[in-house]
């Protein structure tokens, strides 16, 4: 389903509720409230969307829901919009006295403080302190992803959370990794931010691949097969195998680092 910033024929979603599912006698409703905006007036239309239905067998097939004309007519009287003229300035006497003397005072109390921080700073003893070693992307995200594995979620059938988390997870080692905004962003965004990156085909295709497949789960309400459950870790950390920065060896090390741990995710 289209996402938040998406355009909708003439219209631009501005949000939307979480799908409510609803039983019927022989079928299952399943309702999402879009709220939308149009910039222009006159008679608009959404666009056919397309519904993807999987069978219970597995077999998917594609149908497009009717388009709907909507009629924009503006809300506000053209004559309340009509700019006015800004009124003169009015000068107002100010008596800076008061201002001078409180002024004078604050400066003096400022000067006297600074005197006494440098005192203290000049013969206070200065440890010696490292800065903390920033983490590279792919380090984190192998914690990140440990950490997801051992909750289990996938054991526990709650596969929308285990994907929205990997999802998230995916997204902040890509921004990490190649300085881009990735959080927030559509899927279609983080791909055209990385055409300009030089990745490999492989790996292109693999971000594609896993942000598409994370995005029907979590807005299509998609169930994957057991066996994708099963690769969608180990495929996700072979990814960043791929992609990953090199580490910085000292002088004359010419041995490559270990690989990460081999992560997989249980059904």
């Amino acid at each position: 389903m289209p996402q938040p910033g998406a355009e909708l024929g003439g219209f631009i979603i501005r949000d939307y509720t979480p799908p409510e599912k609803k039983k019927l006698d022989r079928a299952v409703v399943v309702k999402m409230t879009y709220k939308i905006t149009a910039y222009a007036t006159g008679t608009l239309e959404i666009p056919p969307l397309p519904v993807i239905v999987q069978a219970p067998g597995g077999l998917v097939t594609g149908l497009w829901a009717e388009g709907v004309q909507v009629r924009v007519v503006p809300i506000s009287n053209p004559d309340d919009l009509e700019i006015r003229d800004v009124k003169p300035p009015v000068l107002i006497p100010i008596n800076w006295r008061p201002y001078y003397l409180f002024g004078g005072i604050a400066l003096g109390l400022v000067i006297l403080a600074a005197g006494v921080l440098l005192y203290l700073y000049r013969w206070r003893p200065r440890p010696e302190e490292l800065p903390a070693p920033v983490k590279p992307a792919h380090e984190l995200f192998y914690e990140e992803l440990q950490a997801l594995l051992a909750l289990k979620l996938i054991e526990a059938g709650e596969f929308e959370a285990f994907y929205t988390k990997l999802s998230e997870i995916a997204r902040r080692y890509l921004a990490l990794r190649y300085r881009i905004y990735a959080l927030e962003c559509t899927t279609t965004e983080i791909l055209d931010r990385l055409r300009d990156k030089s990745l490999e085909m492989r790996a292109f295709s693999r971000i594609q691949w896993l942000l598409e497949e994370t995005d029907l789960v979590k807005f299509a309400q998609h169930l994957p097969a057991e066996g994708e459950r099963k690769e969608i870790a180990g495929k996700a950390k072979e990814l960043v195998d791929w992609t990953r920065e090199a580490d910085l060896l000292p002088m004359g090390v010419a041995d490559a680092p270990p690989p990460a741990p081999e992560m997989r995710a249980s059904a």
